[in-house]
């Protein structure tokens, strides 16, 4: 790498950091199961099947996938994963490490719902433009989370474009890593690569974190403990019941979008109903 591609990664990692440790969530430890019914027969010998923490799973694997239900915490875990590479590849590069040693160093986040037929160009679109992209790809200095392939536009799922593409581009630019995130296997097969689905929070897990977070939640319903080991709903209720008193999942979204639409009407002086808007898409 030139002195200025450098220092264009080095900003590159800087913004990217930054953006993401402004948004991810707070941290929640995730367990994940190893599907040996959805990873292909070529990979299975080199994986031993056990349950073990998200982010063992994507520090030790080379590619791989990560499924989970709507919530499930899929998007936040390779979220922090990406800000903590981006984090130690900073120190290198101004530590003066040589490109050759930082491979897989750069996080690339793809959104699939942005995929408009053409990978390259998504991954060309989201660096410096001081970047050889082309460069930069066969040297493998990234590591690439398609993150969403159950968010693809159908027109490119029914064709088979998309998993042309992505197949397409792991096979020339395979010194990479590559991350892929779906709710399910369907858009990213017959990728070969191993199969990992995130586990519910433990019930243990969820009563230390509010324990520690000063909630009582001995007066919880057997069911709304459950739906709080989805941590999606387990951090919307974390801050939400520090103002307002919450008893089930329909008390919690009505004042989630109570206090979204207050919002709204601080910011922007409207009166609206979020919840009034979104009924008839329900």
């Amino acid at each position: 790498l030139s002195i200025v591609e450098v220092g264009a990664l080095v900003r590159y990692c800087e913004d990217l950091r930054y953006r993401l440790k402004n948004r991810v969530g707070q941290q929640i430890d995730l367990t994940t199961r190893f599907r040996v019914d959805l990873t292909p027969q070529q990979v299975l010998l080199a994986i031993k099947p056990r349950v073990t923490s998200v982010s063992a799973v994507l520090e030790s694997n080379f590619n791989l996938a990560l499924l989970g239900s709507p919530g499930s915490g899929k998007t936040n875990a390779v979220e922090m994963f990406a800000a903590s590479r981006a984090d130690k590849t900073l120190s290198e590069l101004h530590s003066g490490v040589l490109s050759s040693h930082i491979q897989h160093g750069i996080p690339l986040i793809l959104p699939m719902k942005e995929y408009d037929g053409d990978l390259h160009a998504m991954v060309e679109a989201r660096l410096p433009r001081s970047i050889d992209t082309m460069s930069a790809l066969q040297a493998g200095l990234f590591v690439i989370i398609l993150d969403g392939g159950n968010e693809v536009s159908r027109q490119y799922l029914t064709t088979k474009q998309f998993i042309a593409d992505v197949s397409r581009f792991c096979q020339v630019y395979a010194s990479n890593r590559f991350i892929f995130t779906s709710r399910t296997i369907g858009p990213l097969e017959p990728l070969p690569v191993p199969v990992f689905e995130v586990e519910p929070v433990p019930r243990l897990s969820v009563e230390s974190m509010l324990t520690a977070a000063g909630i009582e939640f001995a007066h919880l319903s057997a069911s709304l403990l459950a739906a709080l080991r989805t941590p999606l709903l387990l951090r919307l209720y974390m801050q939400i019941v520090r103002h307002s008193a919450v008893h089930g999942i329909a008390e919690l979204f009505e004042e989630h979008f109570r206090q979204v639409d207050e919002g709204i009407g601080q910011l922007f002086g409207l009166q609206r109903s979020s919840l009034g808007v979104l009924a008839p898409l329900a």
